[in-house]
């Protein structure tokens, strides 16, 4: 009986760490990302990402794909060109994410001058298969200038109403049951850019996820299969065998 026990506990193990395995979802990022794939976190990025330096337009995973006018080039700025990004203004530096904006001024991005008022809708894309579209989850957090909706594939997530919402996060949360497609799926940013005096102001996004549950399809083949194993080990064992005489 122990030793059956044990057959089967070692078999289970090696289950669990085939589950723990698994690769993570490719292709999600935290905007301002310059290299790597399925790049975030809120903490520390995933190994093998690295974060754009001020003024790089080699981002990853984020689009803009209309304006009112000029740039559909997604640019990264930081707190290297001053304003907007500083202190009591747009959020400053992290390790986990940059600030995203149209590529309609010139470097170093500084002050508040350079993009037209109006909406700027922003995407990302990443593809699951059925069943991760199932129990697909995620959350994170945004900061945008000015006000922004979210919506996956159309479904409305959240919103902001304040005309400052790029001085704190927005936290959110896209839960099982919200909209995730099987097959392409699209997160989207619609941000209005305000002006008091109806002239050119700066406009801008930053989110970073917190965390992705995708499961990649292979968890319950993999449990499945280290069961049959463990019950064939189990019969055997049962087996009595009986000496010729």
């Amino acid at each position: 009986m122990k030793t059956r026990i044990l057959m089967i506990s070692g078999v289970l193990a090696l289950a669990g760490v085939s589950l723990l395995a698994i690769p993570g979802p490719v292709g999600i990022f935290n905007t301002g990302i310059t290299s790597g794939a399925g790049c975030i976190g809120t903490v520390t990025l995933s190994a093998g990402c690295a974060l754009a330096v001020h003024g790089s337009t080699a981002v990853q995973g984020w689009s803009i794909t209309s304006v009112p006018s000029g740039s559909t080039t997604p640019v990264a700025i930081t707190s290297t060109g001053g304003a907007p990004v500083t202190s009591g203004y747009w959020l400053v530096d992290n390790t986990t994410s940059r600030w995203l904006r149209p590529n309609n001024g010139t470097a170093p991005f500084a002050g508040n001058d350079t993009d037209p008022i109006g909406f700027y809708t922003w995407q990302t894309q990443f593809t699951l298969t059925a069943a991760q579209a199932a129990t697909a989850q995620i959350s994170g957090r945004f900061a945008t200038d000015d006000q922004a909706s979210m919506s996956l594939n159309g479904n409305f997530i959240i919103s902001t109403v304040s005309g400052t919402s790029y001085t704190t996060w927005t936290p959110f949360t896209i839960d099982v049951g919200a909209g995730f497609n099987a097959g392409l799926n699209t997160l989207t940013l619609q941000v209005r850019n305000l002006s008091n005096t109806g002239a050119r102001a700066a406009s801008g996004i930053r989110l970073e996820f917190a965390s992705v549950h995708i499961p990649e399809g292979g968890e319950i083949a993999v449990l499945t299969m280290a069961l049959c194993v463990a019950l064939f080990l189990w019969n055997r064992k049962k087996e009595t065998v009986v000496p010729v005489v």
